[in-house]
């Protein structure tokens, strides 16, 4: 990829951690374009955040997420022909 197939507010950014005294920049792509431009070590820290938080363990304990249509625990009592969803 060249300089020229970087959106501008991106080539821009890289430029400006350059300027900074970055070493190395980090470009995260997203739908295959170029989106967003961490320094090296901030993005080795957030991808740590997960790792610290262990946001899976949660999820889990809270009951396995938001339940917008207040289903009920149970069991299906028998099959559904075609016949009789159809009358």
């Amino acid at each position: 990829m060249t300089r020229s197939d970087f959106p501008r507010d991106v080539a821009r950014r890289i430029l400006r951690r350059a300027e900074q005294g970055e070493k190395a920049v980090v470009v995260v792509f997203k739908r295959g374009r170029p989106s967003r431009v961490f320094g090296l070590e901030e993005y080795r820290k957030q991808q740590q955040v997960p790792v610290k938080n262990q946001i899976w363990k949660r999820r889990r304990a809270s009951g396995g997420g938001p339940n917008p249509l207040r289903a009920i625990e149970g069991r299906v009592l028998g099959s559904i022909r075609r016949e009789d969803i159809y009358e």
